[in-house]
């Protein structure tokens, strides 16, 4: 490969760098791509098909963050600090090493872990997806609907629906 050509590195650690508008702080996660068994389950959570007619749902902020927190290998240490202010790593050699960060950010900053989800999902682009699709319904919570109990029977199920992880 030419020398600054970019590298997709199968099975390797990807960064998103952010800046959060609450704090002001420049926080850097790390991550991986999901495997295909997580994208399965994300579609399943957020797809459904009735006959030939395809919903999706229209606020997945509940899946996008269940799939960034499993896809989340951690993140650069400085600006994430537990409930007491007392700054935390991610790294297991670190003194400040806080087993539950994950559980954390889920708590109180789950839109951190939506943003993970969302760009290990749109990962690429063509000029020809732009303005593709629209939702026209969401399939939500609504028990009236003789859709909302309907499933993709395509696939075997290979993992729990996301929000569940």
């Amino acid at each position: 490969m030419s020398g600054n050509q970019p590298m997709l590195v199968l099975g390797g650690k990807y960064v998103l760098e952010m800046k959060d508008r609450l704090s002001g702080a420049n926080l850097e996660f790390h991550y991986r791509l999901p495997i295909q068994a997580e994208r399965d389950a994300y579609t399943k959570a957020t797809v459904q098909h009735k006959g030939n007619k395809v919903r999706s749902k229209a606020n997945v902020f509940t899946e996008q963050a269940a799939l960034g927190k499993r896809v989340l290998m951690g993140f650069k240490k400085g600006p994430l600090a537990d409930e007491s202010g007392r700054i935390i790593s991610s790294d297991k050699t670190d003194p400040d090493f806080n087993p539950d960060w994950k559980d954390l950010l889920e708590k109180y900053r789950p839109d951190l872990l939506a943003a993970v989800g969302q760009r290990v999902l749109k990962t690429t682009e063509t000029a020809e997806e732009e303005g593709l699709f629209e939702v026209v319904e969401d399939f939500g919570e609504d028990p009236s609907n003789p859709l909302s109990g309907d499933t993709s029977k395509d696939a075997p199920d290979q993992t729990a629906p996301l929000p569940n992880a």
